[in-house]
C-alpha cells in the first residue's frame, strides 16, 4: 500500500504513522487494505490494543533479522580465510599428488 493510499484511508493526522502502519500491512499477506486502515485508524484513535502482538512479533523479526547480517557481516572474512585455506591445502595436496606420479612414471 502506498503512503497516499494509507492517508486516503486513515486521514492526513496519521500521515506520519505510514511507515509503522506498512510494516504491520505488509506482515499480513492477502490483508484488505480497506479493512487494515479501518483496524488502524480504530486503534489509534481508541487506545484499544489491536494490533500489539504482530507489532511486537514484527519488531522481533526485524531486529532478528538486522542481527542475522551483522552476524554474517562479521563472519564473513573468517569465513572467506578458512575456505582459502582449505583450498590453498587441497591444492598443495593434488599437486604432490601430481609430482608423485610425475616421479613415477620417469623412473
Amino acid at each position: 500500500m502506498t503512503k497516499q493510499e494509507f492517508i486516503k484511508r486513515v486521514g492526513e493526522g496519521y500521515g506520519d504513522a505510514y511507515e509503522d502502519a506498512n510494516l504491520l500491512y505488509m506482515a499480513l499477506p492477502n490483508t484488505d487494505k480497506d479493512l487494515f486502515c479501518a483496524l488502524w485508524a480504530l486503534e489509534k484513535q481508541t487506545g484499544f490494543d489491536i494490533f500489539g502482538t504482530l507489532r511486537k512479533w514484527v519488531n522481533e523479526y526485524e531486529i532478528e533479522k538486522i542481527s542475522c547480517a551483522v552476524f554474517a557481516e562479521c563472519c564473513r572474512p573468517f569465513h572467506e580465510c578458512k575456505l582459502a585455506h582449505e583450498l590453498e591445502s587441497r591444492i598443495k595436496d593434488i599437486a604432490a599428488a601430481v609430482i608423485a606420479c610425475g616421479h613415477s612414471l620417469t623412473h
